[in-house]
């Protein structure tokens, strides 16, 4: 859990110093703080996975506690989220008194960073629903990058991925196209992972990409939606996260993408200990409630058995022949 001293990303959880997190921004996606002269804080939260969302230090003025919901609170630092989308006014407003600022990332070693990546892929999963095609040995390539980029870096995943060749990646995307379009998702799955450093869940970003009905297998989201289960890549457990995923998304009226993403938000958060105090609130008052339910089952049930005691009673009292008085 971060503290004080600590700050955890708003981007993708990572939780580190303070002093690096404003100095040099978070080492996975390059997110950047910046410290204001009032001693306040604001995080570049404007990236593509979690565009609208800031951070500030101390949001006392009336119009954030109008448009925006404390989503978090540690003893003089505040994480705030946005409820919904903002108008420009306050846009505009937000962005004069610099809560939102443009992003600072640049590229490290003349790599993409996990914000840029992100972005990319958004796009181009817009334009591969809405028109139907293969994906290129590149684009395979770059999906490879954003997914070891947002989770653990394996760099022989990546090798693996690059050396299927353009034909054999367009082959099996292609069939992956044409089995999705019959809703066919576990069979998808099976063929995007015979490509080379390709699995369950690396086939299932590939998928995610074509169609909303594929959920991307995200550790974090798993974790969330199928809690106290040990996660196992592999296609059954997909298939299990898969049906969990759609059946929550469907609770929530979300697509099966939607939801694992909304999932894999609250898994980070779980993960790195980001429960708000609101939640703890939340958690606290259910206890209450639980303790008092028991206290009142306890009290019910003991005077049922009162009740039921003295109907026995009385019941065997009427059964019983009365005693004949002496005389």
């Amino acid at each position: 859990m971060s503290t004080r001293t600590e700050r955890a990303c708003m981007l993708c959880g990572i939780v580190q110093p303070l002093k690096a997190f404003i100095s040099k921004g978070c080492p996975n996606c390059d997110s950047v703080l910046d410290m204001k002269a009032d001693d306040s804080l604001t995080q570049d939260c404007t990236s593509p996975s979690f565009e609208g969302q800031v951070a500030l230090c101390d949001p006392s003025s009336s119009w954030v506690s109008k448009w925006l919901r404390i989503d978090g609170f540690q003893p003089g630092l505040y994480a705030v989220k946005v409820n919904g989308k903002l108008p420009q006014d306050i846009v505009d407003d937000l962005k004069s008194k610099g809560v939102l600022k443009a992003a600072k990332s640049a590229k490290k070693g003349g790599k993409e960073t996990l914000a840029e990546l992100d972005k990319w892929r958004k796009t181009l999963s817009e334009e591969v629903r809405a028109d139907p095609r293969a994906l290129s040995h590149a684009e395979l390539a770059k999906l490879m990058q954003w997914k070891l980029k947002r989770g653990t870096f394996r760099p022989k995943l990546q090798q693996l991925a690059e050396s299927n060749s353009e034909e054999e990646v367009e082959q099996a995307t292609q069939k992956a196209v044409d089995l999705l379009a019959k809703d066919e998702t576990v069979e998808a799955i099976k063929v995007l992972s015979d490509l080379k450093g390709v699995g369950p869940a690396t086939a299932s970003l590939l998928g995610s990409v074509m169609s909303t009905n594929v959920p991307f297998f995200s550790d974090e989201a798993f974790a969330h939606v199928c809690p106290g289960v040990k996660i196992a890549y592999t296609l059954k457990m997909y298939e299990r996260f898969l049906a969990v995923v759609v059946a929550w998304g469907e609770e929530r009226g979300l697509s099966a993408v939607e939801a694992e993403e909304q999932a894999w938000v609250l898994g980070m958060r779980e993960k790195y200990g980001q429960t708000t105090k609101g939640e703890k609130d939340v958690k606290e008052d259910v206890k209450e409630d639980v303790k008092e339910d028991k206290k009142a089952v306890k009290k019910a049930v003991k005077k049922e058995s009162v009740k039921e005691e003295i109907k026995e009673e009385s019941t065997d009292s009427k059964e019983r022949p009365a005693k004949r008085r002496r005389k």
